[in-house]
């Protein structure tokens, strides 16, 4: 057991935050949280939510979408949960203002308009489970500015008889104030962790290699845009810059799960050895629907030039499952085009022909 003066380095996720983040991956709003140590701060954890809910839908057995058809029953069913979510998030809150150093609540309600705010400071929570009392003099600023939750609710009207709301959800909490990055992530060193992952039978592969100067003007934000260059998040790049994602496609499902939950839990047993080198890692890894999810990032110094990054990314389609390996330097996302793209160097791309 660490004494007082020690533990106030580290801490425990709040088990009623824990509840209501389990709750809310039960009904299918959340799936995972993330852990990174890439700020100042040591290791962090967190978890963002953000629907858009029909208000009412909850007291319907039927709704007509906008394009004239009924929504499927799945659906209807997902878009209740969505509404009932709210009244669980709030009574939580409820409850974890009761371990709050700063609670803030604000309300806004008139006919077809509603608005709520709620901010907590949680207290620290030890690793038995219970809020700590913090020395006297203890830096709240440096600690628990990340010991917070947040909730927002939005519902106005888009247009006549016609509602449209939204509310989101975010928790971080500071784990462990010595666990921070000292170093770039070595991804050579991981690389040969998991070599042997990569060799599976089941696996097609891909290569893309994206190129670029930082005086290319095709990366002005409207000409990027026009002609599809962009990329995900992708800042106007300072410097030059490298790209080269490896791209694995399966078609059977169970072996592409293998392969993930092999490759992740290589990189979680490499970060249990370098907690030190900068990270930031989902805690369950998955394939999403249709779109990249990032599910590890093992990142330079952020910020720094030459700063070299390894991303690992999964999703799923109608023809198959996607596992993605990035290795950038100054370019640090995949093209949005990643499906078909071969080359682009400076703007100029190449695309693989056939189908796979």
């Amino acid at each position: 057991m660490l004494t007082t003066a020690q533990s106030v380095c580290y801490a425990q996720s709040h088990p009623k935050v824990d509840s209501l983040f389990s709750y809310l991956k039960e009904i299918g709003m959340v799936k995972a949280c993330e852990y990174n140590n890439f700020r100042q701060y040591g290791l962090l954890k967190r978890f963002s939510i953000s629907q858009n809910v029909v208000p009412g839908i909850e007291k319907l057995e039927s709704f007509v979408m906008p394009d004239g058809s009924n929504m499927s029953a799945e659906q209807l069913q997902m878009e209740k949960r969505k509404i009932h979510a709210i009244e669980y998030i709030r009574k939580a809150i409820a409850e974890l203002s009761k371990d709050a150093i700063e609670s803030q609540n604000f309300e806004f309600h008139e006919p077809c308009k509603d608005s709520i705010v709620s901010s907590l400071t949680l207290k620290k929570i030890s690793d038995t489970g219970t809020p700590m009392e913090m020395p006297d003099g203890f830096d709240y600023k440096r600690s628990n500015q990340f010991g917070r939750i947040f909730f927002k609710y939005d519902m106005k009207p888009c247009k006549e008889g016609i509602y449209t709301a939204q509310w989101s959800l975010s928790y971080r909490v500071l784990l462990d104030m010595t666990s921070i990055a000292k170093s770039a992530f070595n991804t050579e060193a991981l690389m040969k962790r998991i070599e042997s992952v990569l060799r599976d039978k089941n696996m097609t592969k891909r290569t893309i290699v994206v190129r670029y100067d930082n005086d290319f003007k095709g990366y002005d934000d409207k000409v990027a845009q026009k002609k599809g260059f962009d990329f995900f998040n992708m800042p106007k790049p300072e410097y030059d810059g490298e790209s080269n994602t490896l791209v694995c496609k399966f078609t059977d499902e169970a072996a592409a799960k293998s392969v993930l939950t092999h490759l992740m839990d290589s990189v979680r047993n490499y970060i249990a050895v370098n907690p030190h080198e900068a990270y930031s890692i989902l805690s369950e890894a998955y394939f999403s629907d249709g779109y990249l999810t990032n599910l590890f990032s093992g990142g330079g110094m952020m910020g720094r030039r030459g700063a070299s990054k390894l991303d690992v990314y999964a999703c799923k389609d109608i023809d198959g499952y996607y596992i993605l390996l990035n290795f950038s330097k100054n370019c640090w996302n995949v093209p949005k085009d990643w499906r078909t793209l071969k080359k682009r160097i400076n703007g100029n791309s190449e695309y693989y022909k056939d189908n796979w």
